[in-house]
């Protein structure tokens, strides 16, 4: 995540990506880091 320019919120409860509580929550497998499936999916896509 830091290596792509998004930096973590201080608490880890939130998405890396809106920085909200994570709606519908989805990790990533090869990082193991969480988001909203809607934010990840978004951002893999562009």
């Amino acid at each position: 995540v830091a290596e792509g320019g998004i930096s973590l919120p201080p608490d880890r409860s939130l998405c890396p990506l809106c920085t909200q509580k994570r709606a519908n929550p989805s990790v990533v497998s090869v990082s193991g880091f969480v988001f909203c499936y809607a934010c990840i999916f978004k951002y893999v896509s562009q």
